[in-house]
């Protein structure tokens, strides 16, 4: 895919030691970076800026995929790499992407997600397809736990180990947990 058609967009709220890591990583592969804030109180936003992203800023009230969309209002490509910022990309991944090109009966693509938390498997969500690349004018639906409101069946799959990595801390997968909690 060419980057001058593909935007990237990640939600962020305190991610100052993931963001300018996962934004260098996939600058050569993206036309622009969009960087949605909800509500950071460490350097995130200020590092966002600094790597060359866009922010805009929202609260959770409303929920992830009402987030998420606020952020999309402001992609100006034809597509969307949608990540979070403590995910990483491998390099198969990049290879792939680099290479694919979407066909005009194309809505998206399906990456393989590799989840791990502390180190270990988390059972059957350990290995999911998450829609993270998707023709600009989609939106998300739900306040958790957020699907992609597009046509499924004209998405494809990336090839199965272009893993996009999403490592997590026992604690900071326990203070994810509280958060959602309070849907």
């Amino acid at each position: 895919m060419l980057a001058q058609d593909l935007s990237l967009h990640i939600l962020t709220k305190n991610e100052e030691d993931f963001i300018p890591h996962i934004i260098k990583r996939l600058r050569p592969f993206v036309g622009e970076i969009i960087v949605t804030d909800t509500g950071s109180t460490d350097w995130t936003v200020e590092l966002a800026l600094k790597a060359g992203a866009r922010v805009c800023s929202t609260t959770m009230e409303r929920g992830f995929g009402e987030a998420r969309n606020e952020g999309l209002a402001f992609v100006t490509l034809p597509w969307i790499l949608q990540v979070d910022a403590d995910e990483w990309p491998s390099d198969n991944l990049l290879k792939w992407l680099a290479k694919w090109t979407p066909t005009d009966d194309i809505g998206g693509a399906f990456i393989h997600r590799h989840n791990l938390v502390g180190g270990e498997p988390i059972g059957e969500r350990t290995h999911e397809w998450h829609p993270r690349i998707f023709r600009s004018g989609y939106r998300f639906i739900g306040r958790i736990h957020e699907g992609l409101g597009a046509p499924k069946e004209t998405f494809i799959k990336a090839p199965e180990n272009a893993l996009l990595c999403h490592y997590k801390t026992v604690k900071r997968q326990e203070r994810q947990n509280a958060f959602y909690a309070t849907f």
